[in-house]
């Protein structure tokens, strides 16, 4: 979704998270946790909620120097998918 295309790559974990947020705030993206035995599970905190939570959660892993791996900080479906 976010590609690096110009400078250093020191803020690609910002702009990413501030990208989906954006895409959760306006109701493109649904976020969620994914598990084998119940599969996608939307958060139940509305796109508002669940965007700072995402903005949090990614605050959190750069600042103790962590790059997430898929799902450390949520999964994504469509709306109404």
């Amino acid at each position: 979704m976010v590609r690096e295309t110009t400078g250093p790559s020191d803020d690609l974990l910002d702009r990413t998270g501030r990208a989906a947020a954006r895409l959760v705030r306006d109701g493109s993206l649904v976020p969620g946790t994914l598990t084998e035995a119940e599969g996608f599970t939307a958060w139940e905190t509305g796109p508002a909620g669940s965007a700072a939570r995402i903005e949090r959660e990614v605050a959190a892993l750069e600042g103790a120097g962590v790059w997430p791996q898929p799902g450390d900080v949520c999964w994504f479906d469509r709306p109404g998918g």
